[in-house]
């Protein structure tokens, strides 16, 4: 083989190599977690937890982004997600809405029956599906065993709606409700209100922001007439 047959040879499996390490998300992710546990403080980390890898972003400086969901005992904690960022190896902090680890008892007072009956009183009986109930952590607010209660249904524009419940396993109570669908009504339509519909501002918004993995960014914000 020439020189340059060898050389070519060499560039190409060195590419390859190159390619193959840029797909691999185990050193980011294993460097995370080991991050987790070595900074419990700054990741709320107790011994109970465990994560799933949501995502993996690494800036063009090599800092890397790892996103995790987090349960507790086998429970999903509502809240406990969180982002952890580094660089070559070093803990740069972390992204997280838990204020606190997590110590609580993980048996329920009442049972899930109890707490759709208790989310249902909110809900009414316009559901189109047998509601579920499933045991987390909501830990939103100070860290809670809670069912979380799905009631599916219509609004009356015809908006799907699907509407957890967060009812405390120990009394019963509502803590939080949240729908998982999000919509947005245009200027000019949706039910009567008794007040003339605004017109849509149609001059473009200009700005920037700045977004958690890629810095100060330009937004640029005009109206879609379609």
């Amino acid at each position: 083989m020439s020189s340059l047959a060898k050389a070519l040879s060499v560039a190409i499996l060195m590419g390859t190599a190159g390619q193959a390490a840029a797909v691999d998300n185990g050193g980011p992710i294993d460097r995370a977690l080991a991050a987790i546990r070595a900074n419990p403080a700054a990741t709320r980390y107790s011994s109970s937890d465990a994560f799933a890898t949501r995502g993996v972003t690494i800036d063009r400086n090599g800092t890397e982004h790892v996103r995790f969901a987090r349960t507790y005992k086998g429970l999903p904690v509502i809240g406990g997600d969180l982002v952890v960022h580094s660089r070559a190896g070093a803990f740069k902090g972390a992204s997280l809405m838990q204020a606190q680890p997590l110590t609580l008892a993980t048996t329920p007072t009442i049972t899930s029956s109890q707490a759709i009956t208790n989310a249902g009183a909110q809900f009414g009986t316009g559901f189109d599906s047998v509601p579920t109930a499933r045991l987390v952590v909501f830990a939103r607010k100070t860290p809670t065993l809670a069912y979380d209660v799905l009631y599916t249904g219509k609004a009356k524009d015809g908006t799907p709606i699907r509407m957890h419940y967060y009812v405390n396993a120990a009394n019963g109570a509502v803590l939080a409700k949240e729908d998982a669908v999000q919509t947005g009504t245009p200027p000019g339509t949706g039910y009567d209100t008794g007040n003339p519909p605004t017109d849509p501002v149609l001059t473009p918004a200009i700005g920037t922001g700045r977004s958690l993995f890629a810095g100060v960014v330009a937004l640029d914000a005009s109206w879609d007439t379609s």
